[in-house]
């Protein structure tokens, strides 16, 4: 037993040993991880041009169809063909008024305010020189003129 040479092994050599071990005997590496990447990035790829392709095919179908409705060719339409219109019995005199809706009635400042509207333009056309006058001065002249009629004068 004297012989024998005892060898110490660190701990750290057996971890350096340990792993190029580990590398040597792994089916996966660092160049399988970058060929999967790289296989990965081609397919992506080509699925997107296959989707774009397709997206650019319904495009140019839909761009087709509408210049085909624009210009009133019916050929290859995809639309069904029109029916013609039913035709409707004409409305008697007394329907005549009940088909067409009523305004809805103004409240009272919407009335004032219509009716100042159409003063204001009986102004202008009254005095027409006071259209070129600035804004402070031809309102006014607008207050001036005004003040004196009745409200409801304009009105029939």
């Amino acid at each position: 037993m004297e012989n024998e040479a005892f060898v110490e092994i660190s701990p750290f050599d057996q971890m350096s040993s340990h792993r190029s071990a580990s590398n040597e005997k792994s089916p996966f590496g660092i160049g399988s991880l970058a060929i999967l990447a790289v296989v990965w990035g081609l397919g992506i790829t080509v699925l997107w041009i296959i989707i774009g392709w397709r997206a650019m095919r319904a495009h140019e179908r839909l761009a087709e169809s509408i210049r085909k409705l624009v210009e009133g060719s019916p050929e290859k339409s995809t639309q069904p063909p029109e029916r013609p219109p039913t035709p409707s019995p004409a409305p008697r005199e007394d329907e005549w008024e009940s088909r067409v809706p009523s305004p809805p009635p103004m409240s009272d400042s919407a009335q004032a305010l219509r009716s100042t509207q159409r003063r204001y333009q009986e102004f202008l056309a009254a005095e027409p020189e006071s259209a070129s006058l600035p804004p402070k001065e031809r309102h006014e002249r607008f207050r001036a003129w005004n003040e004196g009629r009745d409200p409801d004068a304009g009105l029939a």
